[in-house]
């Protein structure tokens, strides 16, 4: 059983598994510690808690948890022309109400990228002069 949990989750959890007797029937008991590895797949699906529920993640969900995600990368680390070529193509084929010589940081945080005074993980993805790192 154990092998059937682990081989269709990603990341890997390993939960505890045990077999007790309870008035003279044995209940399989799947213990799983929190993970701060969030989200996990199983066969190939992200899902979430809600109380006693495991419901799938839409597409939507999915892409804000990514989104919220904070890293520990600074200003310095984001390539200003890169959001300067994004403002300048976003606001001539998408109309956005941003000016593309705003001041970086205004416009990371006009576009939800800067959070808490933190630069999320989409940021970096979207505009770091290194992302992989």
């Amino acid at each position: 059983m154990t092998n059937k949990i682990v081989g269709n989750l990603d990341p890997k959890i390993y939960p505890d598994i045990n077999i007790v007797c309870i008035e003279n029937k044995n209940i399989i008991v799947i213990e799983v510690n929190e993970s701060g590895s969030k989200p996990h797949f199983a066969f190939g699906r992200a899902f979430k808690r809600i109380g006693k529920s495991t419901v799938q993640l839409s597409r939507e969900e999915l892409e804000q948890l990514i989104d919220d995600k904070f890293c520990d990368a600074k200003l310095e680390e984001i390539d200003e022309e890169k959001v300067r070529w994004f403002l300048r193509k976003a606001k001539f084929e998408r109309n956005l109400d941003l000016d593309p010589e705003a001041p970086i940081k205004e416009a990371l945080e006009r576009l939800k990228l800067i959070r808490e005074e933190k630069l999320t993980n989409a940021a970096i993805l979207m505009f770091g002069k290194d992302p992989q790192k």
